[in-house]
């Protein structure tokens, strides 16, 4: 198990190949110019925008960046042979390097998209819970269809139908783990406010 998690981090510092510290911090600079300081000039005005909801923009602004830096922007366009990978391959733990190598990218793909989800559905706190993670899911997919599309077309990668089955299941993974950790604060407080 451990040689599979020393190909799980190869893979990590080869995916991160390319990205540089300074690419990171202009992201939370830009974020903070376009959604922080107007949000909290919106804030003081309005009063309908939430801190909370404020951070949580911020946060999925730099993340949706990250993820475009990751995905399309660290590679050179026409770089990768632009193909539509139709078959659904999640690898496999116990096979050879290949299929072991193909597992943990499916893996990786699951938890890159956990916190779109997560953070989706924070951002989406007001509705039920339902119906929250089904959009989630479904924004989940639509981000990863674009992000495949993207690099079809530009060459940056392949167009595959298990990265929108990873995506989508690590953006609904996510959804539900922002649902739980939602509904165990609601009930706190709801629990806080009896007690007064």
């Amino acid at each position: 198990m451990n040689y599979y998690f020393t190909v799980i981090w190869g893979l990590i510092i080869e995916q991160l190949r390319g990205i540089y510290v300074s690419q990171i911090e202009l992201l939370f600079i830009v974020g903070a110019l376009v959604i922080l300081i107007p949000g909290y000039i919106l804030m003081r005005i309005n009063g309908n925008i939430t801190k909370r909801g404020l951070f949580t923009a911020y946060f999925l602004f730099v993340y949706v960046g990250i993820m475009l830096l990751i995905t399309i922007f660290r590679r050179q366009p026409g770089s990768k042979e632009g193909q539509i990978v139709t078959h659904l391959d999640f690898g496999y733990i116990k096979g050879g390097w290949f299929r072991q190598k193909q597992a943990a990218y499916s893996i990786l793909n699951v938890f890159l998209f956990v916190p779109f989800g997560f953070l989706i559905r924070v951002l989406r706190k007001e509705e039920g819970h339902i119906r929250n993670i089904a959009m989630c899911t479904l924004l989940s997919f639509l981000f990863s269809f674009g992000i495949e599309c993207i690099q079809l077309m530009t060459g940056t990668g392949s167009f595959e139908v298990t990265d929108l089955v990873t995506n989508l299941s690590g953006g609904f993974i996510g959804a539900i783990i922002a649902s739980l950790i939602l509904y165990i604060l609601d009930r706190r407080i709801l629990k806080h406010e009896k007690e007064i």
